[in-house]
């Protein structure tokens, strides 16, 4: 997946050194295409990390030739590829609030890499501006064949919380978008540090040391009118947004959702056929607390 900015993302991510190759089979010389072409594997390139956000930079003339065609524009766009994942991920949504917040300017998700930027890409142009507290930047999920690009005119962008991206890369990265605290942070100081940016949280618990799962919320804290899964509606303990009587409790286990038919945070915690407060708009987040039974 490429993020596409008209400023470089240098000074607003960490750096950090290339992974390398753990099976050798390339070195941080780059290897010759069939084409004549030398390029630099990814995993021998600098890392530039926001939260569960990996890219590097991917610029090259060709690609800024191409978007300028595409858009009418003379920029120095400036391209990032995804590393470790393929498509568009709910965090990237959380980081476009993040760069516009910092710039006055247009950031772009765009994720066919097999015809990059075509005369033919559908273009999807949204202004942020109209975005309230908990709501995504992008309604639907992103389509792979359409370049979507996002401004800010009204400068609202700093009104998002973003400050969960940070706190992820304190905790450890599980499989399918899943997070375990490397502390004994509580839910409610968990929903602090997340502030207006999550919406909805569905709260699970657990005992037997985490090995066991309720199958349906302990508890469902949402400003949502309607919560439903995918098999018909469930009818829970509905609380407002901000309140939760889980909010003493250890997380164990979170991650965050939002994006149709993105469900793999649910099965990594190991809750089967979620019943998720879940609506196209905003963003959730999905908890496993300790119940201490």
């Amino acid at each position: 997946m490429l993020i596409i900015a008209d400023t470089s993302l240098d000074g607003m991510m960490e750096a950090l050194p290339p992974k390398g190759d753990p099976l050798g089979t390339s070195g941080p010389h780059g290897v010759t295409l069939p084409d004549g072409r030398t390029v630099i594997p990814k995993c021998w390139m600098p890392r530039l990390v926001c939260g569960p956000v990996e890219v590097v930079d991917w610029t090259s003339d060709s690609l800024r030739k191409r978007l300028n065609d595409l858009l009418g524009t003379d920029s120095e766009w400036m391209f990032y590829l995804s590393v470790g994942r393929d498509g568009h991920s709910i965090w990237d949504l959380l980081f476009v609030y993040r760069y516009l917040s910092r710039h006055d300017g247009t950031i772009g998700l765009y994720s066919e890499l097999n015809q990059p930027l075509s005369p033919e890409v559908p273009v999807a142009r949204i202004d942020v501006s109209t975005k309230g507290p908990g709501m995504k930047p992008l309604t639907l999920t992103p389509k792979s064949d359409v370049l979507c690009l996002f401004t800010d005119p009204s400068r609202t962008a700093s009104g998002h919380d973003t400050a969960i991206l940070d706190r992820t890369r304190r905790d450890e990265e599980g499989h399918r978008g899943c997070w375990t605290p490397s502390d004994g942070i509580t839910l409610g100081k968990l929903m602090g540090i997340c502030g207006n940016a999550v919406a909805n949280y569905t709260v699970y618990g657990t005992s037997q040391y985490g090995k066991q799962v309720s199958a349906e919320p302990v508890e469902v804290v949402t400003d949502l009118p309607v919560f439903w899964e995918h098999k018909g509606e469930w009818k829970g303990p509905l609380r407002s947004r901000g309140v939760s009587v889980h909010a003493d409790r250890r997380v164990m286990r979170y991650g965050l959702y939002g994006m149709s038919g993105q469900t793999e945070c649910f099965e990594a915690m190991g809750v089967r056929g979620h019943h998720a407060a879940f609506d196209n708009e905003t963003f959730g987040m999905a908890v496993v607390v300790d119940l201490g039974e």
